[in-house]
């Protein structure tokens, strides 16, 4: 890795050095450790020689802004390396941080620079053929750095999205580094564990950033892209729950945009479908509408109070009428269409604002899917006319959200 040490920056001679001095460090009875430090360290080095800009494909104005994000990143190595952990610990963090750069050297800045204009300039910018195209805040490309760069006399032009994200999130993994955690290990164990957690969600959402001219608000994508991962660092130091939060925050940018691939008509013709014609969908319909109704009702209002106040109101709600769930067996249509709708839709609120407490600083909340209420609605009889609920089954796949389904149903029958 090291032939051409004229390659090797001031930043990369001084992590080589800290990366030697935990290699004597390991005693020779600490075989497998020692292996595993080194095969670690080897793959950091051929990965890092992959993170470069090419300055002869690249104006010097944009080169020298990516050039920063490889700064801060070297900067976190660095850092990270200056941390007092045993040698399993290092290891950890290493294999992570190496999947993180894995994916870090594939963004392509100089092929994705967007930007909204109000002017055509052929040759210059490119409309994106998406679906905003037609509109008035449709995207554009920028397809002649050189020309486009030199186009702002006052050497500012529009933001490049994407390097700004970046570079923001490097800053989260930063500011991880050297939080103080409530943790059982020792505060540097701790430091490298948060942030190699939190370095394995940053990488997972760098697959998002190719949807930045599908948006018609630029800023909204950057929050969207960096507000959660902001949020949990500023506001979780109790370690095994910050790592719980960020994992949910990565499931969350995969989550959201599957949320509406399948709509309630669709999930309802799939329920006619394998239920051979015996569920009565219009019933079904009827108590989502409603669902629906009071989840967004409750969301609203919740959205206006800060913290647990707007949790604690919502409870407060729907205990006032607990009794009129009491008893399974008396459960009549009213119950079934009006009442249970309402209490599945404030439970699923309570979900929703748990869940997405560092999420909902992007503007967004993961909520049940439209075909995991219909499953609880089905297995609560809801579709039913006779009192009570029948005795059956519910078949959920792998990956469908039965923990979502049966914490839900668990709930509503904790008001029987």
């Amino acid at each position: 890795h090291f032939q051409d040490k004229e390659k090797l920056s001031d930043k990369d001679l001084v992590i080589l050095e800290k990366q030697m001095k935990y290699i004597t460090d390991v005693s020779t009875d600490m075989k497998s450790d020692f292996r595993n430090l080194i095969e670690e360290y080897n793959r950091y080095w051929s990965l890092r020689n992959l993170v470069t800009v090419d300055e002869s494909l690249c104006p010097a104005y944009l080169a020298s802004k990516i050039q920063e994000t490889h700064e801060s990143f070297l900067t976190l190595v660095r850092e990270s390396l200056d941390k007092s952990v045993n040698v399993p610990s290092l290891v950890k963090y290493f294999r992570q941080l190496n999947d993180f750069i894995e994916d870090f050297k594939d963004i392509d800045f100089t092929s994705n620079w967007y930007v909204k204009s109000n002017t055509s300039r052929p040759g210059i910018i490119e409309k994106v053929d998406n679906k905003i195209a037609s509109e008035n805040g449709c995207s554009y490309k920028v397809i002649d750095l050189e020309q486009f760069i030199e186009g702002y006399k006052d050497g500012r032009p529009p933001q490049h999205h994407i390097i700004h994200i970046v570079s923001k999130l490097l800053e989260c993994a930063m500011k991880s580094l050297t939080t103080t955690w409530e943790s059982d290990s020792g505060q540097s164990v701790a430091q490298l564990d948060a942030t190699g957690e939190l370095l394995s969600a940053i990488r997972s959402s760098f697959i998002y950033l190719k949807e930045q001219p599908d948006y018609r608000d630029f800023e909204q994508f950057s929050n969207e892209s960096v507000q959660p991962f902001l949020q949990v660092v500023d506001r979780c130091h109790i370690l095994e729950e910050f790592k719980i939060r960020v994992n949910v925050i990565k499931e969350s940018f995969w989550y959201i945009r599957k949320m509406d691939e399948i709509g309630i008509t669709r999930a309802l013709e799939l329920f006619h479908q394998l239920n051979h014609g015996s569920v009565n969908l219009n019933k079904l319909k009827q108590c989502y509408d409603i669902y629906v109704s009071k989840y967004n009702e409750y969301i609203g209002e919740a959205k206006l109070k800060s913290g647990l106040d707007g949790i604690k109101s919502l409870v407060e709600i729907m205990t006032t009428n607990k009794a009129d769930y009491k008893e399974i067996a008396k459960w009549d249509e009213v119950v079934k269409t009006e009442k249970l709708p309402t209490l599945l839709a404030g439970l699923s609120a309570v979900w929703s604002l748990l869940v997405s407490k560092d999420v909902r600083s992007s503007g967004k909340f993961l909520k049940p899917h439209c075909i995991q209420v219909l499953c609880i609605m089905r297995l609560l009889s809801l579709d039913g006319s006779s009192r009570g609920v029948e005795h059956h089954l519910a078949q959920v796949l792998t990956g469908q959200g039965k923990s979502v389904i049966l914490g839900l149903l668990s709930a509503v029958l904790a008001f029987t």
